[in-house]
Formats: structure tokens, C-alpha cells, sequence
């Protein structure tokens, strides 16, 4: 997961202002920077034109040096793709945010809007009895978005996270694919209709994807059984998740379109809902490509936490066959020295599953404030951070 040649400029008030509304910046424009003086630190000033920035650069560059970066995004912070030189009629880079089906915030919000339906249709209305099909339908999806507990030891945590990624709707067409072709072979001796088999059935009952299709189907064919106050709370829940079932396409559509043969891993980002978390937990897993002998490059996954005493944490992991290696990233010394005082017992715990081990833990802001978008270009290129 190395960066590629990305530049980033954290911008304050006054450039944001500069950026999104006088210079109108949209994804795909490009610009012409120039080196003004390089300073210690990799760091060098660079010359946008119209302002000036700060920038971190990770490969060497001279004062009077000028290059050509093009917009891939303009959310919060403005993110740029160094332009190789002839290349400047190079379609915009597909990926300008991290693939990933839900973030935190979608999650969080479509939680409470289910809070909000399952709390209304347990109250007395004197009405029409509401179906067992949508209580059992609201439950079940308040269970699978309810948040992690960490408490619980591997045994408990391991089949949430797995289910969180792995139900997440993402997978669902090519998941399903799988499990019907299986069904088809096994029930061909058997005598069975795939659509019955165990596996099949699980994945229809369990996908977020398919959740969210039965539910929006219930509550739209079901309406006139619900409560008022249960009809404006459910009409809510199906706008949601309209959106969200645009997204996990739109989703799809990119992991498709960046399905070429030169990428090792499709990274796939995940948030993990915490109890009293925040933004709650980032996982990215890195999934190989199937092309002939990618799996030989291993696996590979990073988690970014937020955490109360050690401050935020990326926890790198790569496995090849059976050694696995763990490189934690912490911004001080401090966590540094508390978290290596525990290595002693983490070591051991993962040797039972693993043939070799190795644990290092680093100092270091730049990975963490590395974690969302490093991933985004091919890795081998050069890299440039601006700061405004």
C-alpha cells in the first residue's frame, strides 16, 4: 500500500475559499506548480500562481523546478495527481475518494432512523397489527449495525468484523454467483433447487445489500399497517436507504472500473462502529488481484483507531502464507514506550496462529495522516504533500 504520486494541501478558511470558489477547481483541472526554494525536512515552497504552500516532498526536487498536478479532489482538502510529463491529456484518476461501502456517519444515521421505527411500532397504536416479517426485518438489521464490542476476546470480535466487511454489499452479485454455482453442482446429485441451499439462504437473509432491498420492500408494500408516526419514520428509513443502495452500486462500479492487470490489491475501506468511538474504527484490506500469481504478493490490511490514552494508532499486518507481520504507527514517543511494554504478551498470543511473528512499533504522524488516501494511485510513483 505505498502512496503514489499524491499531493495534498490542508486548507485553511481563506485558500478553501480561494480553491472552491474563485479558481473553481473541479476534479480532472490542471495546474502548473514551480519550486520556489527547498527547505530541510524534504520540505520545499512551492508556487500555485495565485497562492503559495508549503510542501513535503519524498523525492528530490530543485528550486525552479515546475510540475503539472491534476485535481482528483476538492473535499475538505484539495488532492492532486503529479502529471508524468506528456501525459497531461491523462484521463482524471477513477479513484478521488477511497473505495468503501458505508462510512461511519451512514451508518450512525441509518442506526437511529431504525431506532426510530423499531420504537414506534412497539408502541399500542389500536391499529392494524404490524407484520412479524418487518419486526423481525428491523431487528435483525439493528443487530447487524449495532456496535462492536471489543470486550468479547477474538472469539466474539473476529465473525463481526468479517461479517461487517464482508456482508457489507459489497460483494453481494459476485458472493451470490459463487454459492448458486455450488448449490447447482451439489443439488444437481441431490435433487435440491439452489436457491435452498444453506449458503444461498445466508447470503440473501445476511447481505447488507439484500437487507436493505427486502426492508425497503416491506415497509413500501406493508404501509398501510404501520402506525402514522411509523409510516413518516419508515418513509425516512427508505430514503436513506435509497442512498445507500446508490452508493454500494456506485461503489461497485469503481472496484470495476479499476479492475486493470497493473494493481497487486484492490484496497477496500471499512468502518467498523465502535460504542462511544466517534468515527469509530477504519479497517482497509487490501485484496488481491486474480491475476495469475498475485496471491504470491501475500495480504495485506491497516486499522486506524482513535484511542483515548495512546492517541490515534494505524496498525499495519501482512501475511504470506503462514508469517504475518504487524507494524504499528503511533504520533509519540510516549505511546510508543506504553505499547511496547505490552508487545511481550502480544507476540505470544498471535504464535499459536502463525508460524512466524514479527512486531515493531514506530513513531510516526506521516503514516497515520497517510491512512485514507495512500492507496488511491498505483504505488511507484513520487509523492509530494502541500501544506497552505
Amino acid at each position: 500500500m505505498e502512496i503514489g504520486s499524491l499531493i495534498r494541501i490542508a486548507m485553511n478558511a481563506g485558500a478553501e475559499k480561494l480553491v472552491l470558489e474563485e479558481m473553481s477547481l473541479r476534479a480532472g483541472d490542471l495546474l502548473r506548480l514551480k519550486v520556489i526554494d527547498v527547505r530541510e525536512d524534504h520540505r520545499a515552497l512551492v508556487d500555485f500562481g495565485k497562492f503559495r504552500a508549503l510542501a513535503e516532498i519524498a523525492f528530490p526536487v530543485s528550486a525552479g523546478d515546475e510540475l503539472t498536478v491534476k485535481v482528483i479532489d476538492t473535499k475538505g482538502q484539495l488532492h492532486l495527481a503529479l502529471v508524468p510529463a506528456g501525459a497531461e491529456t491523462a484521463p482524471v484518476p477513477v479513484a478521488a475518494e477511497p473505495v468503501r461501502p458505508l462510512n461511519a456517519r451512514h451508518l450512525t444515521q441509518l442506526r437511529q432512523q431504525l431506532d426510530q421505527v423499531a420504537e414506534v411500532i412497539a408502541r399500542p397504536s389500536g391499529g392494524p397489527a404490524v407484520s412479524a416479517a418487518i419486526r423481525s426485518a428491523v431487528e435483525e438489521l439493528r443487530l447487524f449495525l449495532e456496535p462492536l464490542q471489543t470486550d468479547g476476546g477474538a472469539a466474539q470480535t473476529t465473525p463481526r468484523v468479517r461479517s461487517l466487511c464482508e456482508d457489507s454489499g459489497i460483494f453481494f452479485e459476485k458472493r451470490l454467483e459463487t454459492a448458486l454455482s455450488r448449490a447447482a453442482a451439489e443439488g444437481a446429485a441431490a435433487g435440491s433447487a439452489p436457491a435452498d441451499h444453506p449458503q444461498v439462504r445466508r447470503i440473501l437473509a445476511e447481505d447488507l445489500k439484500a437487507r436493505l432491498s427486502a426492508i425497503k420492500h416491506l415497509f413500501e408494500s406493508q404501509a398501510a399497517d404501520l402506525p402514522a408516526a411509523g409510516s413518516r419514520a419508515a418513509a425516512a428509513f427508505v430514503k436513506s436507504a435509497d442512498e445507500l443502495l446508490n452508493e454500494i452500486i456506485r461503489q461497485q462500479e469503481r472496484i470495476a472500473a479499476r479492475r486493470d492487470g497493473t494493481e497487486t490489491f484492490q484496497v477496500i475501506h471499512f468502518s467498523l462502529p465502535l460504542k462511544d468511538a466517534g468515527e469509530g474504527a477504519r479497517l482497509k484490506i487490501g485484496y488481491p488481484s486474480r491475476r495469475p500469481g498475485a496471491t504470491r504478493e501475500g495480504f495485506r490490511a491497516a486499522l486506524l483507531l482513535a484511542l483515548d490514552r495512546l492517541g490515534p494508532t494505524r496498525i499495519d499486518l501482512f501475511m504470506l502464507e503462514r508469517n504475518l507481520s504487524l507494524t504499528i504507527f503511533v504520533a509519540s514517543r510516549t505511546a510508543q514506550e506504553a505499547i511496547e511494554t505490552q508487545a511481550g504478551d502480544l507476540k505470544p498470543a498471535l504464535e499459536t496462529f502463525f508460524d512466524n511473528v514479527s512486531v515493531s512499533v514506530c513513531v510516526s504522524e506521516q503514516k497515520i495522516a497517510d491512512f485514507e488516501y495512500e492507496d488511491q494511485i498505483p504505488a511507484g510513483g513520487r509523492r509530494l504533500d502541500v501544506r497552505a
